[in-house]
């Protein structure tokens, strides 16, 4: 109940899986990131970051490869690499806020504020990764095949990290509702 320190059983249960579950979500969105295994096409692989031919070994950074072949579409993956810089970057201030939040034992307003600014952050970076999940699939495909000269085929896909990622950011958003819902029953109940 708000000025007190009597929190309900329920509201300690969602208060407890919420750093666990950000947590897992913030690994899942890292790895999908970080790896250049989005968009396969003519077996290469097409990343955020990195573009790799048949081998991880011969990777280059993707945009000064785009750069060169199709220089329309690095402002397309600068958008997609600072939104996935700029989402990653606010899930790791939301989690540092989620591990803060029990530190202080009153439930008042400051406790409360914590909380909000921290599913805030929550939702706003996995919003954005989910963005850049949907610019990966629309527009940089269409770049991709511009550059590539390839049309869709059996051997053109989506690839793995780019459902990781996706999966990642559907996880932080569930997690938001979970702390959403533990800070109203912390307050009211």
């Amino acid at each position: 109940m708000f000025g007190t320190q009597k929190i309900s059983t329920g509201a300690q249960v969602l208060g407890m899986l919420s750093p666990l579950f950000l947590t897992i979500s913030l690994v899942l969105i890292l790895v999908g990131i970080g790896l250049p295994y989005w968009l396969i096409y003519g077996g290469t692989s097409y990343g955020i970051f990195q573009i790799c031919a048949s081998s991880v070994t011969s990777c280059s950074f993707s945009i000064t490869e785009l750069g060169t072949s199709h220089p329309d579409s690095v402002l397309h993956w600068n958008i997609m690499i600072s939104m996935a810089v700029i989402g990653g970057f606010f899930l790791f201030i939301s989690e540092i806020l989620i591990f803060i939040y029990p530190c202080k034992k009153e439930i008042n307003h400051c406790k409360l504020g914590l909380g909000a600014v921290s599913c805030f952050f929550c939702f706003v970076g996995a919003l954005l990764i989910l963005a850049v999940v949907g610019m990966m699939i629309g527009t940089a495909s269409v770049s991709v095949t511009d550059v590539t000269s390839v049309s869709f085929a059996t051997t053109d896909y989506l690839g793995w990290s780019l459902y990781v990622s996706f999966s990642g950011a559907i996880f932080a958003v569930f997690t938001g509702f979970l702390f959403s819902i533990h800070l109203f029953l912390a307050c009211y109940y």
